[in-house]
């Protein structure tokens, strides 16, 4: 039977879509976009096409593709990779390989860098000295913030120290190994003096402008009769010299001062075994001020080293210290910040705490045992980082666990300076931070 005329079925072609993904607008293809993974495929991406490779070369970009990534943890995300840079000084008595660029021969002090990371990139690496600076044989890391270290010449800031002469200091990223050469400082950097870098992005409630750029701070607190501070702004490109006030009469002791560690905008280094110095190189009255270290805790007990950290929006301050000739680890929280009260958070025994790993050292406490608190980590409140003679161990307070993750570089011809080796740590975003020409 024929199908009546009401039963037949009209079918259309459908209309072509265009769904070439160059017809988005720029807003849409950078949302698109942000979503890769990581900053490694967000670079890849810029093969594309001169569009790609603008709309992600900008600084929004960049913003956005933070913005998207921070502060994320759990299924499918990971938090900010962390790594800790151990800066250590030694004496060389016999250098095998002399440095020709190095003029002042008698001065037998050399640096050495060693790292641990989880960070991706730097995980690939098999050194970790700044070999990509052009001074790097002789660089030395005096500051960090973030993801970005500060570095100076030390050979050459010797030279100009004697023709009183000031230092040039570099900002760079080890992850992009992109640097940025600092105008001279009007003071002289020589093993002396304190440096701190603070990084900020522009208030745009302030600017009334969000310009998505990193800006940072570097302040040089010479440590001379006449106390006074020099401070680099990049969104300047200068630097400016401040008398600094204080009303206490006080000395900064190389032996007993620390990595500037950042806290509400405000820099702080241990200075002694009594003080934590603060600057604010926001203010605008050029007055430092300090905070008291925690008391001794208990009759018999003799300090010996102390660092600083912040997690969980939290100054910390913590104390290896020597009790009836036995080590142990104190943890204290600034409970109030304007008051200057502290709050005992532990003290546990090194004779409490188990290792995690087949690696083990004997942490019987001799009087001629080497032992250096280093650095906090910054995602795990109770975490310490230390060394015990050569090795780095990972202290877990809460947990009381030991374990040997490093060791120190050794060689037959020097032997290490115990007053000066430090941590710095760095806190890598997700996107690595961009240094801005000046």
């Amino acid at each position: 039977m024929a199908d009546s005329p009401s039963m037949a079925i009209s079918v259309i072609p459908d209309e072509p879509v265009n769904y070439n993904i160059n017809n988005l607008t720029d807003s849409l293809l950078i949302e698109i976009l942000v979503r890769v993974p990581t900053c490694e495929s967000a670079h890849q991406c810029k093969c594309v096409c001169k569009r790609w490779l603008s709309l992600i070369s900008d600084a929004y970009f960049r913003s956005r593709f933070i913005d998207r990534h921070k502060g994320v943890s759990g299924l499918g995300h990971a938090r900010e990779a962390v790594t800790f840079l151990h800066q250590f000084r030694y004496f060389a008595y016999h250098d095998v390989k002399p440095d020709p660029s190095v003029t002042i021969t008698s001065h037998p002090v050399h640096t050495k860098l060693d790292a641990i990371t989880d960070h991706s990139v730097l995980l690939s690496r098999t050194s970790f000295e700044l070999d990509f600076l052009p001074f790097g044989d002789t660089a030395d890391i005096v500051a960090s913030s973030q993801d970005l270290v500060v570095a100076y010449d030390r050979w050459l800031s010797f030279e100009l120290l004697q023709k009183s002469l000031g230092t040039t200091f570099c900002i760079c990223n080890l992850v992009t190994k992109k640097w940025t050469e600092l105008p001279p400082a009007p003071s002289s950097y020589w093993n002396s003096g304190l440096v701190g870098l603070v990084t900020y992005e522009a208030d745009p409630s302030e600017t009334g402008v969000r310009d998505f750029k990193l800006h940072y701070k570097l302040v040089h607190m010479s440590n001379s009769d006449e106390f006074s501070a020099a401070v680099f702004s990049s969104e300047t490109g200068e630097w400016s010299k401040l008398e600094v006030l204080s009303t206490t009469r006080f000395g900064v002791y190389e032996k007993y001062s620390t990595n500037s560690v950042t806290f509400r905008k405000k820099l702080h280094w241990i200075i002694n075994k009594k003080s934590i110095l603060t600057f604010d190189p926001f203010g605008c009255n050029n007055q430092c001020g300090f905070i008291d270290l925690p008391p001794l805790h208990e009759e018999g007990q003799s300090n010996e080293t102390e660092c600083l950290g912040v997690c969980e929006e939290n100054l910390q301050v913590s104390q290896l210290v020597r009790v009836n000739g036995e080590h142990r680890v104190i943890i204290w929280d600034l409970k109030d910040y304007n008051a200057n009260e502290w709050c005992l958070k532990y003290n546990v025994r090194f004779s409490e705490m188990e290792f995690v790993s087949a690696n083990r050292i004997d942490t019987q406490s001799r009087y001629g045992d080497i032992a250096r608190l280093l650095a906090f980590h910054p995602h795990e409140k109770a975490v310490l980082y230390l060394r015990y003679n050569n090795r780095i161990l990972i202290c877990n307070v809460q947990a009381r666990t030991l374990e040997v993750i490093n060791q120190c570089s050794r060689s037959w011809n020097w032997h290490l300076n115990t007053e000066f080796d430090t941590i710095f740590t760095l806190v890598h975003p997700c996107w690595p931070s961009p240094l801005q020409p000046l």
